[in-house]
Parts: structure tokens; C-alpha cells; sequence
């Protein structure tokens, strides 16, 4: 069996859980992989889980993307929590 190198690109992944407080990781995930994908996989190191995921908006470099939406090199991957208010 030969061994096969995977295609990976480098994101960032941002999450403001409170005022003043930014959570940041870099990844190096799949080519291809799913805005929702490279969430999930930061969400337990910040204390979230999948249903609290769900319920927010994603977002890359400000503008918001549906889960599917697929990332690319460089990509800054934000999850957006609920706003307590309006600003």
C-alpha cells in the first residue's frame, strides 16, 4: 500500500465567547473541507458543543456562509455567537 499525501490548506478560526475575549487556532484541515467540519473540530477545546454549535452563525473573512459553504487557503473561519445587544 502505497502512502498517499492529503491535500491540506491552513485556516484560521476565530470565537468570541465573551466581551473582550477572541479565542484563535490555526488548522491545517482536508482540501475541501466544510466550513461546519473545521467548527466542530475547535468547538471542544473551547467549550462548546455540538448543539451550542449549532445554534450559531458562521461566517469567513465578515461575511456570513451557510455550514456547507466550502473553505480555501487562508480562509478565516469566524463563529458568530447570539448578541445579548443590538450594537
Amino acid at each position: 500500500m502505497a502512502n498517499e499525501a492529503v491535500a491540506t490548506i491552513a485556516i484560521t478560526v476565530v470565537f468570541s465567547a465573551a466581551p473582550r475575549t477572541v479565542h484563535e487556532v490555526v488548522l491545517h484541515v482536508p482540501f475541501g473541507c466544510l466550513a461546519a467540519d473545521a467548527a466542530a473540530l475547535v468547538a471542544p477545546q473551547w467549550g462548546m458543543d455540538t448543539a451550542q454549535l449549532q445554534d450559531m452563525d458562521l461566517g469567513v473573512w465578515g461575511k456570513r456562509v451557510p455550514v456547507q459553504h466550502v473553505l480555501r487557503d487562508g480562509d478565516r473561519l469566524e463563529i458568530y455567537r447570539s448578541l445579548t445587544v443590538d450594537p
